[in-house]
């Protein structure tokens, strides 16, 4: 995960080296986006913070398709 300035993205490694960023587009059509990070325009930013989203690559596996997921001891508000 990227934490921006003002904006949060993932960003996705593909076999070979070849670096994505994944994020909702603030511009143009303001929909979810995949380009190659290095020219990515939501990447210009003077703050960056980069960490995993989480240790659990079976979770992620799951999560990345759209699995439902359980989550215990959650409240979920509609």
């Amino acid at each position: 995960m990227l934490r921006l300035g003002f904006h949060v993205a993932f960003l996705r490694v593909r076999e070979g080296g070849a670096v994505q960023l994944v994020h909702s587009s603030y511009v143009g059509l303001g929909a979810v986006v995949r380009k190659a990070a290095d020219i990515s325009e939501a990447l210009v930013s003077n703050y960056r913070v980069v960490g995993k989203v989480s240790v659990d690559d079976v979770l992620v596996r799951r999560w990345l398709p759209g699995e439902v997921l359980a989550v215990h001891g959650a409240t979920v508000k509609g």
